[in-house]
């Protein structure tokens, strides 16, 4: 199986369809906004720690070796982000959720990258 898409229509391409970034960037604030609010205030990391766990197909050990950490300090983050924002991330639809809201907030933030340049 392979996650490249050539043909440019994957999933990127069609949350760039979905309408105005006000409300992709709010379906992200929901879901992210608690740890990227927490992580601006402790340097924590979370919502880094949360796209390398999913990245990794959820293995600790794979997203300890992304982020270039130790396993056991991914599991406490995760933990933590249990804790602050309430959800279980063993839930397939939390993850799902999660896992949409940390591709919606890539591609916003490329936009804005490139539209600032």
């Amino acid at each position: 199986m392979t996650t490249a898409n050539p043909d440019g229509a994957g999933l990127e391409a069609l949350f760039a369809s979905l309408g105005p970034p006000e409300r992709m960037r709010e379906f992200c604030d929901r879901r992210l906004g608690v740890l990227a609010a927490y992580d601006r205030e402790h340097g924590a990391q979370l919502v880094e720690t949360l796209d390398a766990y999913f990245a990794s197909g959820r293995s600790l050990a794979a997203a300890a070796l992304r982020l270039h950490t130790h396993r056991n300090t991914i599991l406490y983050r995760l933990r933590r982000i249990e804790k602050l924002t309430g959800v279980d991330l063993h839930d397939p639809q939390i993850e799902l959720e999660l896992q949409v809201a940390l591709r919606i907030a890539a591609l916003l933030s490329a936009e804005h990258a490139t539209a600032t340049e």
